[in-house]
């Protein structure tokens, strides 16, 4: 999801009750950079120091919109290097 909570600035993140609690209906605006930090960094610092899984702040990136699931490292290199050598051969009337 993509939420001001954190910072002020919009941020893409792993959805937990955190951000969940600042997206509901009626919840009251993230202030704008630097206030929305100020006001939650000392609250998300003893959340991570004390490990409060469901309150964790996970920012996540671009790509994280195109996982699906998670997958075995050795599934993931099979198929790449099976799409490598298919690849490789469709293109070798291009290669000298």
């Amino acid at each position: 999801m993509i939420t001001r909570a954190h910072s002020g600035k919009p941020c893409r993140v792993l959805r937990s009750a955190f951000s969940d609690a600042w997206a509901q209906p009626g919840a009251p605006e993230p202030l704008s950079m630097p206030y929305q930090q100020a006001l939650t960094g000392d609250l998300l610092a003893a959340v991570e120091q004390h490990q409060i899984g469901p309150l964790m702040y996970e920012a996540a990136g671009q790509s994280v919109h195109w996982l699906r699931g998670i997958e075995p490292v050795a599934a993931v290199m099979d198929r790449l290097v099976t799409e490598t050598r298919q690849a490789l051969q469709s293109m070798a009337g291009y290669i000298a």
